[in-house]
């Protein structure tokens, strides 16, 4: 690990991010740690959405912090990027994660955007290809992500996903 030292009217510029369970860390565009592989933490692919956020040991999600230095941050900004997975009990990927896929001609591996509700060609149990011929007609229009809607009703909580008229549009 490096030190990083300088002067004290200066500024810094610190990217931090994770990737395929690689973390990284940049400073002033210069990698100050070197790449990092995470382990694969047990109960990871546990449902998470923004309402129901993984669970992150009693803290925030994101804390800055310094030892023997006063700290400023400016123009600080924050992207989260959620990886859904549905959790069924069953090893969640069996197909091009561990263990990689050779396409064969015609064949595609479909990836979703939506594995909380529904699995691609990473899970399918009938294997990870779709023959081009069963690939048929075009995407029209976009309706994802949908609003989540809670309530309680006789007794019992609930949850709907409604369409967010604001976010559909049609596709070129």
């Amino acid at each position: 690990m490096r030190t990083w030292e300088q002067p004290r009217e200066e500024s810094w510029r610190l990217l931090v991010g994770i990737v395929d369970r690689q973390l990284f860390v940049l400073v002033n565009g210069t990698e100050a740690i070197g790449t990092v592989d995470l382990p694969v933490v047990a109960g990871s692919q546990a449902r998470a959405s923004l309402h129901r956020p993984l669970p992150v040991g009693g803290r925030g999600p994101v804390s800055l912090g310094a030892r023997g230095a006063d700290l400023v941050v400016s123009r600080l900004r924050l992207a989260r990027d959620i990886h859904y997975v549905g959790d069924d009990g069953r090893e969640p990927f069996p197909h091009g994660i561990r263990h990689p896929v050779e396409l064969g001609p015609d064949e595609f591996f479909v990836l979703g955007d939506n594995s909380t509700n529904s699995y691609d060609s990473r899970c399918w149990k009938a294997g990870p290809t779709v023959q081009r011929d069963l690939l048929v007609g075009k995407a029209f229009f976009v309706h994802l992500p949908s609003r989540v809607v809670q309530g309680r009703l006789l007794g019992r909580d609930w949850n709907a996903q409604l369409p967010d008229w604001q976010r559909i549009h049609w596709l070129p």
